[in-house]
């Protein structure tokens, strides 16, 4: 009887006196969650996403004391506070003054970029800062969120306010998190992740219709434009538009950047070529201790323009057919071109790569 009466007045105690919230931990998707419903050729490899789900249309609203998870592919979660987006982004000049060495092409004629400015992949991939998070003013940086896999980059937030995310690779991929006090209304994690994923369908339409209002195929074009991907701040497509196009002999082809969050190049070749080219050049690390090379076609192409204008002359050029021109960007910030021209003086059937997304693949057809 004495115990029945103790466990009646517990019970009693609990139901008047407050109960503490307990925290919560939201999980944000730097692209498209793995639920995210879309055509099978955007699946493997034809679309990403540059938005955070939920976190960019809307903030992300929790709790003072609350977790937020960032997990995805190719992209990074970084607050900047005092950094600058200039000082972390994915490419930056080495530091240490050090150039590109001599290397002979197929048909063993130096490159002309031997003894440029070296550049490399710079500190956006490291993950920096504390895993907990109270002010505007410290840099918190995930890494590539590729590395983390499932288990994702997690910051707890202890003081309310609002803070903004962005990815150091794509410029335009921005987020908030607004962290309310504990007697807020916010939305639970479920009923976020719900919201983030019918965000994310939505940009998936969008690019549906991007996709099929561009051309697939051009004859003989009065003015020979190929757009490179395409997109808008929440989403890429890798593909050229149009991926075929047939040129008269001599024609110069604009190739113009299609999207504001990618960077691309044109190589043209042999595409067991251009792999090996880039086999040998390009060192991106996945360790600190690992090789840190940006490949000199990326930044300089593989021969120089002359008056503004590359020239491919066909399955000869340096002994195996390659070339490739410089990147290409939309970023304001940035000193690459948005569009590169290329003549093309002798007929023949060309495949063209961005070189930076293999995917992404074109056939030129130059006719006398």
């Amino acid at each position: 009887m004495r115990r029945g009466a103790m466990s009646l007045a517990v019970v009693t105690a609990a139901l008047v006196l407050p109960v503490a919230a307990q925290a919560a931990t939201y999980t944000v998707s730097a692209g498209a969650p793995r639920a995210a419903e879309m055509p099978a050729s955007f699946a493997q490899g034809l679309y990403d996403s540059d938005g955070y789900y939920p976190g960019s249309k809307k903030p992300v609203k929790i709790h003072v004391g609350d977790t937020v998870k960032f997990v995805g592919g190719f992209h990074t979660a970084t607050f900047l506070g005092k950094a600058t987006y200039a000082s972390l982004f994915l490419i930056q000049p080495d530091t240490t003054g050090g150039v590109y060495p001599a290397m002979n092409d197929a048909a063993g004629v130096p490159f002309y970029f031997g003894g440029q400015p070296k550049f490399v992949y710079g500190p956006s991939l490291v993950p920096m800062g504390p895993k907990t998070v109270s002010n505007t003013s410290t840099t918190h940086n995930s890494g590539a969120l590729f590395l983390a896999g499932n288990k994702g980059y997690a910051l707890k937030f202890t003081k309310a306010g609002s803070y903004k995310f962005v990815c150091l690779i794509h410029p335009q991929m921005k987020g908030s998190v607004t962290v309310a006090p504990a007697s807020a209304k916010v939305a639970r994690p479920a009923a976020a992740a719900r919201q983030g994923l019918a965000d994310a369908n939505a940009d998936v339409d969008e690019a549906i219709d991007a996709h099929l209002d561009r051309p697939n195929a051009v004859q003989d074009p009065k003015n020979a434009v190929m757009e490179v991907g395409a997109g808008n701040k929440r989403f890429s497509l890798f593909a050229f538009y149009p991926q075929a196009m047939s040129v008269k002999a001599g024609t110069t082809v604009t190739f113009k950047m299609g999207g504001p969050n990618e960077v691309h190049n044109v190589g043209f070749g042999p595409f067991a070529a251009q792999m090996e080219f880039l086999r040998l050049t390009d060192f991106f690390p996945q360790g600190p201790t690992d090789p840190n090379q940006l490949s000199p076609a990326f930044i300089y192409g593989t021969d120089p323009a002359v008056g503004g204008v590359y020239t491919y002359t066909g399955n000869t050029m340096h002994g195996n057919g390659l070339f490739a021109t410089p990147v290409m960007d939309l970023d304001a910030r940035s000193p690459l071109p948005s569009e590169v021209k290329v003549t093309v003086p002798n007929p023949g059937t060309y495949t063209l790569i961005c070189q930076i997304h293999p995917n992404m693949v074109a056939m030129l057809d130059v006719h006398a």
